[in-house]
């Protein structure tokens, strides 16, 4: 008998970068999804599924569980080509934490343990997280998050949908490849240039916030000049960096409205932009 799990891909809205310094994100789940299955039959090992499987069964043994020890392997699939964005690798981690759990304890676990589990894993796999993307994959929806201190966050699912000619309004690029921040290059840059990055962390905290009003008013002009304004603040941000450390920074997946001039839409990989309400589900 197999246990299968999927978990949509988070896509970041506004607030990325700002969000190590205490600002607010603003993340939807998207329709792609990540669909994880635990079954009997051999299949190729992951290192990230591999990685997730060791620290949930560490998790469980300390508190005691009696685990499965039936041989069982893992299979990967998805609404994209495998991908190093983090959107999809949350999803992962999401699903396979779930399956899981289930997998040695027999039954489902509820939905906070699961994103829990996933934000630490996330965190120590690759040594940096926020938990905005597990959160996204965990619950679905629009998230507004904000992470206070390292044992405080604040994951707020909000109860209003972005309107449709919003959405109809918006097109999802996937970059065919992408250069990761870290946090310690950040951290760096922070130190070098702190009063002009905390003025556009400021400024990016105002248009996250911004976007929000403008989804609960259901107000398109508002909502596409604030992300015009958003990816204007990022791009300050990115010339900063570049300036100090001489680096190049692009994201896996970024969304732009249709009628943006600058993005030749049929030269890039795009899909529609539809969030999905449903997070985590067993299937």
């Amino acid at each position: 008998m197999s246990i299968v799990y999927t978990a949509p891909i988070g896509i970041l809205i506004s607030g990325k970068d700002s969000a190590l310094y205490g600002k607010p994100v603003l993340i939807a789940a998207s329709k792609l999804r990540v669909r994880i299955e635990l079954s009997e039959e051999k299949s190729t090992n992951n290192l990230l599924i591999e990685f997730v499987k060791k620290k949930v069964y560490g998790y469980l043994k300390i508190r005691a569980v009696s685990l499965n020890g039936k041989p069982q392997s893992h299979k990967i699939s998805s609404d994209i080509n495998e991908s190093s964005d983090q959107g999809y690798q949350a999803a992962v981690i999401v699903s396979g934490v779930a399956a899981y759990l289930e997998f040695h304890t027999g039954k489902e676990s509820d939905m906070n343990l699961v994103n829990m589990l996933a934000y630490q894993i996330e965190k120590e796999y690759f040594h940096q997280s926020n938990g905005y993307y597990t959160s996204a994959s965990t619950f679905g929806g629009l998230i507004f998050f904000r992470r206070e201190f390292e044992f405080l966050k604040s994951i707020s699912r909000l109860n209003f949908k972005i309107p449709k000619d919003i959405i109809d309004s918006l097109l999802l690029i996937r970059n065919r490849q992408s250069t990761k921040l870290r946090s310690s290059e950040l951290s760096k840059i922070y130190n070098l240039e702190a009063k002009r990055v905390e003025e556009l962390f400021n400024k990016q905290e105002r248009l996250t916030k911004r976007l929000v009003v403008a989804i609960a008013k259901e107000d398109k002009d508002m909502f596409l000049d604030s992300l015009k304004a958003t990816k204007g603040t990022e791009a300050l941000l990115y010339s900063l960096v570049n300036k100090n450390l001489n680096k190049q920074y692009t994201e896996r997946f970024e969304l732009f409205p249709k009628e943006n001039k600058d993005v030749n839409f049929s030269e890039k990989e795009h899909y529609e932009f539809k969030i999905s309400e449903e997070g985590l589900l067993r299937i």
